[in-house]
């Protein structure tokens, strides 16, 4: 009994992490702190920030959609 519940409580994702929505906002709110920055070399790190968000919320949607996620 307490490895089912173990192994039930391990396999649940938290629903905001798995929510493609939950990783569009937070891209878009780097995106707009890299518009901010005047140092080109913070605003490509935070340029990168967005597009590692964007991937979660590709993989996110995949999940979602029952497909395996594509890799890179």
């Amino acid at each position: 009994m307490f490895y089912v519940l173990v192994h039930m409580s391990l396999n649940r994702r938290p629903t905001h992490v798995s929510s493609p929505t939950h990783w569009l906002d937070r891209a878009e709110k780097a995106r707009d702190a890299a518009e901010g920055m005047t140092d080109p070399v913070l605003k490509k790190m935070m340029l990168d920030v967005v597009v590692g968000y964007e991937r979660l919320a590709k993989r996110a949607e995949e999940r979602t959609l029952n497909l395996k996620p594509q890799s890179k």
